[in-house]
């Protein structure tokens, strides 16, 4: 597990005894990577989108998300906008999904780009339910979780304090101006250390529990 509270998470699924926070070799790399790629000075704003017709997006919630993003960027034309559309999103539904939407000039779509390169760039990212989050909050990214079902979240991302919660279309602007303004401030280090076990090292420590295992 990457850490304590993924960790926790997992558990109740596959026992405790089968469960051990070591962290991730993938983000000790991409964090190393991290500390030469400084965000870029026009602001940037991603938004990963989750499947759309997915179990937590339903269709209808996903074009509700497109559009308040589209507004949003038609309210700030100085800013750069990016949707990372899911991978496993069909062409065919994209298309359809999107015809009808009015898209400002500084917004584009993507559904090829790497993740972690335009996380790399941005200043605020916007997730519903994609676990990028978590590790929005590792490269010390600042975070908006916009929910416009009108049911409880589908990540547990805000009870670490860190981030604005939006669930009105109307507020996605204030929370992304208020994220922008903070965007230098990285996250609580107890937050950090709530879902990350320390970076670095996590190849050394999984081979050494392969180790010890091996030697039972």
């Amino acid at each position: 597990a990457w850490g304590k509270d993924h960790a926790a998470e997992l558990i109740p699924y596959m026992g405790e005894t089968r469960v051990v926070a070591l962290g991730s070799p993938k983000h000790d790399a991409l964090l190393d990577q991290l500390q030469t790629v400084a965000q870029q000075q026009k602001p940037l704003v991603v938004y990963y989108s989750s499947r759309a017709n997915g179990s937590h997006m339903p269709l209808s919630l996903f074009l509700e998300h497109l559009r308040a993003v589209a507004l949003a960027a038609a309210k700030k034309p100085a800013w750069d906008f990016v949707v990372r559309l899911h991978p496993g999103d069909k062409a065919a539904l994209l298309t359809q999904a999107l015809q009808d939407l009015m898209v400002p000039k500084n917004l584009r779509f993507t559904q090829q780009e790497d993740s972690y390169e335009l996380l790399k760039k941005c200043s605020v990212a916007i997730v519903y339910s994609s676990t990028i989050a978590f590790e929005i909050i590792l490269f010390k990214r600042r975070l908006v979780l916009l929910n416009l079902s009108g049911l409880p979240d589908p990540l547990p991302i805000m009870r670490y304090g860190f981030g604005t919660r939006v669930t009105a279309s109307s507020e996605l602007v204030t929370a992304l101006e208020s994220e922008m303004h903070k965007r230098l401030r990285p996250p609580p280090k107890k937050v950090i250390k709530a879902l990350w076990t320390d970076a670095g090292g996590a190849c050394e420590r999984i081979q050494q529990i392969m180790s010890q295992q091996a030697g039972e």
